[in-house]
């Protein structure tokens, strides 16, 4: 679980990340949702 912080910390902006982090908990989702959402809003960023 660390590893995957600390990878999704380095890709991923922090306020962007504490806000899915927040979202995840408020919903319960599991962290592979979370990962699918930041990877999908990383390809939006990129195109």
């Amino acid at each position: 679980m660390s590893d995957l912080t600390k990878v999704l910390t380095v890709r991923v902006p922090v306020k962007d990340a504490n806000r899915l982090a927040k979202l995840a908990k408020r919903r319960k989702v599991t962290i592979s949702v979370v990962v699918r959402d930041i990877l999908a809003e990383q390809l939006k960023g990129v195109r």
